[in-house]
């Protein structure tokens, strides 16, 4: 077997272990929603502009890595705000064992002028041209909420530009979860205009629609559609990932845990991790094509010697 890689992790956020986990016996929602309100970190800054640091949880991310035998991480932050110098700063602390990929930082959608729009498309070349940012995640067409979905991706495109500048994927949340109130946000069929308009662009579309039946073969349509597409396997279920192999190939699917730190350590019983991999383990496909989703297709894409 190779390297195991996972492309999705997000090393700037902390919830409770019910959040993943199911609840202790006796605890009450009320409990767990407080602990995760405390722990929760504003996704917009403060009218002063301010906005709260995130924090590092990359410690527990290598300690979870070295657990379950992943080799690298791709990081990326997940609701919060999160500098792409900070994302640097991590990356460099364990450079063989993570990959860091992007986004704007402070300046969060909706822009409200066009000056708003350069500081967050800003942010990214910054981090592309000067940081060894290798890509852009995970964007959420929910940032724009209440602005409709099709306003989100006209507002993407500047970044598209930029990405295929610097060669650089951009990884979307693609399945009804992650606080989207809209399903068009993370309808895989959404980003569609995207797909045909940059494709030389890699358009990895996390989750692969998740376990709607729906959604997921709205992203198997627009897999077949355009050769720049790929897939992410956190959160989806062992039958969609058999049969997205057979559809488009392991070489277009790609490992990703959907990993965050927790209150308390995960134990080798109750893990992402465990839970993640056992779908890729589960799932029918050929020794090749395992080795190809865990590690080999991403290590591809991201020109890993």
């Amino acid at each position: 077997m190779g390297r195991i890689i996972d492309s999705e992790a997000h090393a700037w956020t902390r919830i409770p272990f019910n959040w993943r986990h199911k609840a202790v016996p006796g605890e009450k929602r009320s409990e767990l929603n407080a602990r995760n309100a405390a722990n929760y970190k504003p996704s917009r800054p403060a009218p002063d502009g301010s906005f709260a640091p995130p924090e590092d949880t990359s410690d527990d991310l290598l300690a979870a890595m070295d657990f379950h035998g992943i080799d690298i991480s791709v990081i990326y932050p997940g609701a919060c705000m999160c500098p792409n110098e900070e994302i640097a700063r991590v990356v460099a602390r364990a450079p063989d064992r993570l990959i860091g990929f992007g986004k704007f930082g402070k300046h969060v959608p909706p822009w409200r002028t066009p000056a708003e729009a350069k500081a967050a498309a800003d942010e990214l070349e910054h981090g592309l041209r000067d940081l060894n940012i290798r890509g852009v995640a995970e964007v959420s067409l929910a940032h724009w909420e209440p602005e409709p979905a099709e306003a989100a991706i006209s507002a993407l495109r500047p970044w598209f530009e930029l990405c295929k500048t610097y060669r650089a994927p951009v990884v979307v949340h693609a399945h009804a979860g992650g606080g989207a109130t809209g399903l068009d946000y993370c309808n895989p069929a959404t980003f569609r205009p995207l797909a045909a308009d940059f494709p030389d662009v890699i358009l990895v579309l996390n989750h692969m629609g998740g376990a709607r039946r729906d959604f997921f073969d709205a992203a198997l349509a627009l897999a077949r559609d355009h050769d720049n597409v790929r897939f992410n396997t956190s959160q989806t279920t062992q039958d969609h990932l058999s049969e997205a192999v057979r559809a488009i190939g392991a070489e277009r699917i790609f490992f990703g845990v959907d990993w965050y730190a927790l209150e308390r350590p995960e134990t080798a019983e109750r893990s992402q991790h465990k839970n993640q991999l056992a779908t890729v383990h589960r799932a029918q496909m050929s020794d090749r094509e395992r080795e190809l989703v865990l590690g080999e297709s991403l290590a591809g894409l991201l020109r890993l010697a």
